[in-house]
C-alpha cells in the first residue's frame, strides 16, 4: 500500500477521528470517502433502513455504488459495523488511486 495513504489514514485513526463512540467505523469510513470525493450524489436514492442520518445514507449508498463498501443486503448497510484498519486503507486507495 502507498506509504502516504497509510500514514494519512493511520493519523486519522490514531487521532480517533474514525473511532468516535457515537459514530460507527463503517459509517465514518463512508462519510470520509464521500466527503473527500466532493459529496457526489448517488445514482439511486439511499434505501438502507438501518441508516438514519441523511448524509450518512448518501455516503453509504454512493460508496456501495462505487464498489468501495459492501451493503449487507439491499436494505441493510450495517453502519455500526467495525472495519479493520487495512480495509479502511484499501477502500481509500481504491477510491483515490494515485495518478
Amino acid at each position: 500500500m502507498k506509504l502516504r495513504t497509510r500514514k494519512f489514514l493511520a493519523g486519522l485513526l490514531s487521532l480517533g477521528l474514525l473511532r468516535q463512540a457515537a459514530s460507527p467505523l463503517s459509517a465514518l469510513a463512508a462519510l470520509l470517502v464521500w466527503n473527500t470525493a466532493g459529496r457526489p450524489e448517488p445514482v439511486n436514492t439511499p434505501a438502507f433502513a438501518d441508516v438514519a442520518d441523511a448524509d450518512t445514507a448518501k455516503a453509504a449508498q454512493w460508496c456501495v455504488e462505487q464498489g468501495l463498501l459492501d451493503a449487507k443486503s439491499e436494505s441493510t448497510f450495517k453502519p455500526e459495523g467495525w472495519m479493520p484498519k487495512f480495509k479502511t486503507i484499501e477502500v481509500w486507495e481504491k477510491a483515490f488511486p494515485k495518478q
